[in-house]
């Protein structure tokens, strides 16, 4: 028997999840509630993200959103809840362990202006990259992460030797996704 393919084995995944998502989409199966929450963090439904206005501490938790306008399960008008909540929840979570956190918006949109409509109708975000698809400096920096659109991906970056300026040396290591 031939050993599986890495590659194999990912387009398999790949067509089962659009096989699913085809039939929920035609109301044949459910269509599935994807909530995050970190456990020890306790937050009210009332509030939302809102940008920080600080540089960061040494210790960095960054949400990554990864959408595209052009995909359908982008679009979806519970999409920006469920992301909001997120990044609430992720905010709590680095408060509590004293680091800072950030939210950065990846549209894999060729057209800029498609991709900051895009974030926009997300949420607000602290950075944000869009335009040439997978081949624009923010999608490339991340694509190792990116499963699909859309996505969230939790980081925690360490950064050595901050000034006033920028960090020396950062560090990123995916928490989640």
């Amino acid at each position: 028997m031939a050993p599986h393919r890495k590659g194999s084995r990912s387009a398999a995944v790949a067509l089962a999840l659009s096989v699913t998502f085809v039939l929920a989409a035609l109301g044949i199966l459910p269509f599935p509630a994807i909530t995050v929450q970190w456990l020890s963090a306790h937050h009210e439904d009332s509030m939302q993200y809102t940008p920080s206005i600080t540089g960061p501490m040494e210790r960095e938790f960054v949400l990554v959103y990864f959408g595209s306008a052009a995909c359908w399960w982008c679009n979806n008008p519970d999409l920006a809840g469920v992301v909001d909540s997120a990044m609430v929840a992720v905010r709590e979570h680095a408060a509590a362990h004293g680091a800072s956190f950030s939210a950065m918006g990846i549209a894999i949109d060729w057209d800029t202006r498609d991709g900051v409509d895009h974030l926009a109708k997300v949420d607000h975000f602290d950075d944000i990259a869009m335009g040439r698809s997978k081949y624009g400096l923010g999608a490339r920096t991340y694509l190792h992460l990116m499963d699909g659109t859309p996505q969230v991906s939790v980081l925690e970056r360490t950064a050595s030797k901050l000034d006033e300026v920028v960090a020396q040396r950062i560090e990123e290591k995916e928490l989640i996704r």
